[in-house]
């Protein structure tokens, strides 16, 4: 989560932060969940990431995804369900 309050390299950050959502460690993906927020300009890649973090049977995850998500685009976050 470093790279998303460093707010560098869009980027390389983004893309390491949705790897980060893929991780087995539930500290670590809700992390990248919530530090993709920060990357309002890339939210184009986020966007479709958090959806499929969503997915996830992890709850908190899946949560933290939700918000982030809602944060980032309201109207697509209201698509998949979040209020």
């Amino acid at each position: 989560a470093l790279l998303g309050k460093m707010g560098i390299r869009p980027a390389e950050s983004v893309g390491a932060l949705i790897a980060g959502l893929n991780s087995a460690s539930e500290l670590v993906a809700s992390a990248a969940a919530q530090a993709l927020g920060r990357f309002p300009d890339q939210s184009r890649s986020i966007i479709p990431a958090l959806l499929q973090a969503m997915q996830k049977t992890n709850k908190i995850v899946a949560r933290w995804a939700g918000r982030t998500l809602k944060d980032l685009d309201p109207y697509a976050a209201a698509k998949a369900g979040i209020k």
